[in-house]
């Protein structure tokens, strides 16, 4: 007689599946209203760089950091970072609200550096002495304000990182994006109040640029009365800032000034304070 046909396997029955508890997305706790106004911004600084860290007291758990200046130099002498130059010595006051470094290029420049922190902004100085017997052409300066240990005001899809147009408040994300050599940092001209800065355009109306806080209430910012153009790099939040040097005559010293801005608000708030503050 002939084989009988196998009957097809009955499929195993699988475990059922235990189910699994996800953990709720932590809540990051939002800036403290009461402490707003009452204690000034801590620096602290990072020996032997031209680094330090900004401790917001409204704004817990996180630092911002900074960069002063990140670049520096002159048209047809770069004394940046990468030169020989003397040791960064900072000075800084007992209660943390001012400190001061100064250090020399080559015996060809001296750059000086000055920070006073305020209740809710931080003035900074940076002075650029001529030693040469030749007129410094077209000097430069980059300052780096890094947001990216501060969760509350973290933005690398620039939804909240902003500047200003002619047509107001502009994310970065609405932004033509122009290289600058790293894959994630992008900048943009200020152009003068007689110059259009028109929607979708790689320039920018104000000498500012910001992050808004996750809730909306809060700016963060560097300012100068003047610029040349602002840039973020997406991946740090950093905010970045270039101001208008004049040049400098051999055996002087010419600075600029500039502020980072801490401010309860938003960017109306922003801009009326950087009216008051520069004259504008």
């Amino acid at each position: 007689p002939g084989k009988q046909p196998r009957r097809p396997a009955m499929p195993r029955e699988r475990p059922a599946r235990r189910a699994v508890a996800v953990p709720p997305f932590p809540q990051l706790p939002g800036p403290d209203v009461e402490v707003f106004g009452r204690s000034k911004i801590r620096i602290d600084v990072v020996p032997g760089s031209h680094g330090a860290r900004l401790t917001v007291p409204y704004f817990p758990k996180g630092t911002f950091g900074l960069n002063l200046p990140e670049q520096v130099g002159v048209e047809g002498y770069p004394f940046g970072w990468s030169r020989a130059h003397t040791p960064i010595r900072w000075e800084t006051s007992a209660d943390h609200t001012e400190a001061s470094y100064q250090c020399t290029f080559e015996d060809k420049a001296t750059l000086s550096v000055r920070l006073v922190a305020h209740l809710d902004s931080v003035d900074f100085v940076i002075g650029i002495r001529n030693l040469t017997d030749r007129i410094f052409k077209s000097p430069h300066s980059n300052t780096c304000l890094n947001n990216h240990n501060s969760p509350y005001f973290e933005d690398p899809e620039r939804m909240r990182t902003m500047v200003w147009t002619d047509r107001g408040p502009t994310r970065l994300l609405q932004l033509p994006v122009a290289r600058s050599g790293e894959v994630l940092h992008s900048g943009w001209s200020v152009l003068a109040l007689d110059q259009p800065a028109l929607p979708g355009g790689l320039a920018v109306r104000y000498p500012f640029i910001f992050v808004v806080s996750r809730d909306r209430q809060w700016v963060v910012a560097q300012a100068y009365g003047k610029a040349s153009s602002v840039a973020n790099n997406a991946h740090y939040t950093c905010l970045h800032s270039r101001p208008v040097w004049p040049d400098i005559p051999p055996g002087e010293e010419r600075s600029v000034e500039g502020k980072l801005y801490f401010l309860r608000g938003g960017p109306k708030e922003l801009l009326e304070r950087w009216k008051a503050d520069y004259g504008e």
